[in-house]
């Protein structure tokens, strides 16, 4: 019985050393294991650009061409149309006849309102000498006058009625549309056509908002030209008319408007495709400066400016480092650096506040040349603040 039980407890003592000294090499091995694997960092993506050298074209922006003016234009009477002579894609010159209803019921009625007055008026001159003479009273000249008041409101009715049944082109243009046929009858505010204003020709752009913030800094340091996919050899010189003060919804994007002038042998029309280039007008004397972006630009709360290099790039990835930098002036072409990275350095322009030194980040590359795609990643704000960040 003693001998059983000191057995017992030997078997169980065993067996406990047993568990523990299991346990111990498995957390040993789990240990080491995770020792052993380095988890590997994901790479964030991060939009960046090159480092450029100061050149006098500073970017391309895709464009579309709209008309200056638009006017459908439509019958304020009813009418059969009776003539119909021009066709869609027509140029027209101002006061060209563009359609005409059948004049003959506005002719009627106006050879009849014009008797009416001239009766009215007969009449009244002749009640004016009877009262005159004291055979009328002063309410036979009072309705007789106002006869003819009556005749002759009726009368330039139908004189305008007659002037409406027939469309002249308010304006050099051309026919866009057409939405009648002839001999059809037509009811007041009726779309006859739509005519385009073509004297000069509008072209829209999308900007990023801190092209647009510095519109008014531009102004005067930058010139456009437009050129057209169909016409790719040549540039036509364009006016900058307008930004809007408002961003697009969809976008997030300010639209700016460019005219030029209609080039010689060549129809453009609206909805047509083209490229708005800029061009810096006092590139000239800057050297071998280079420029950044404003938004690649990021101040500290000491007032010290830097941008994020994105170096050692493998396989896509890259590893952001911090590089002070020292700011020039403002160039059309974006920051000048007077001290920093020099051209062809890849740097990092959104998501500034996010980046550490020596983070592992996936960049994706925009052309300064062209709109990036704003889509993949937001942009942070150009030159911004550590401060910002709380």
């Amino acid at each position: 019985m003693a001998h059983a039980e000191i057995r017992n407890r030997v078997l169980f003592g065993l067996a406990l050393v047993a568990v523990v000294a299991g346990a111990t090499l498995l957390f040993l091995y789990l240990g080491r294991d995770r020792g052993d694997r380095a988890v590997p960092e994901t790479a964030r993506p991060v939009l960046a650009v090159r480092v450029e050298r100061a050149s006098d074209r500073l970017a391309t922006y895709p464009a579309r061409v709209r008309a200056q003016q638009e006017l459908t234009i439509e019958f304020e009477v009813q009418g059969v149309v009776k003539r119909l002579p021009v066709v869609r894609g027509q140029r027209v010159a101002e006061n060209d006849l563009l359609a005409e209803l059948d004049l003959r019921d506005f002719q009627s009625r106006l050879d009849a309102s014009v008797a009416r007055h001239e009766q009215a008026k007969t009449e009244l001159e002749a009640i004016t000498n009877a009262f005159e003479r004291g055979a009328a009273t002063q309410m036979e000249v009072t309705r007789a006058r106002t006869a003819v008041d009556l005749a002759r409101a009726e009368r330039e009715l139908d004189e305008k009625a007659l002037e409406d049944a027939t469309l002249r082109a308010p304006f050099d243009g051309l026919v866009a549309d057409i939405y009648i046929d002839l001999h059809q009858p037509i009811r007041p505010s009726q779309r006859v056509l739509r005519l385009l204003d073509t004297s000069t020709i509008r072209v829209e752009v999308n900007v990023h908002e801190s092209r647009a913030a510095f519109a008014r800094h531009y102004e005067k340091r930058v010139r456009h030209t437009v050129r057209f996919d169909f016409l790719p050899d040549a540039e036509f010189d364009a006016e900058l008319i307008e930004y809007t003060t408002e961003a697009e919804r969809t976008t997030q994007t300010f639209v700016a408007t460019l005219e030029i002038e209609p080039p010689e042998g060549a129809l453009i029309l609206p909805g047509m495709t083209a490229t708005v280039i800029e061009y810096a007008l006092d590139v000239e004397g800057n050297g071998g400066s280079v420029t950044v972006p404003p938004e690649a630009v990021w101040i500290d709360g000491q007032g010290n400016s830097f941008v994020w290099v994105l170096e050692d790039e493998q396989e896509g990835a890259a590893t952001a480092r911090r590089v002070a930098v020292e700011i020039g002036t403002m160039l059309p072409g974006g920051v000048e650096l007077v001290e920093g990275p020099g051209p062809g350095t890849l740097i990092a322009t959104a998501g500034l506040r996010e980046l550490r030194d020596g983070q592992r980040v996936r960049p994706v590359e925009a052309d300064r040349r062209r709109t990036p795609d704003l889509d993949r990643i937001d942009p942070a704000p150009a030159a911004q603040s550590e401060g910002a960040r709380n």
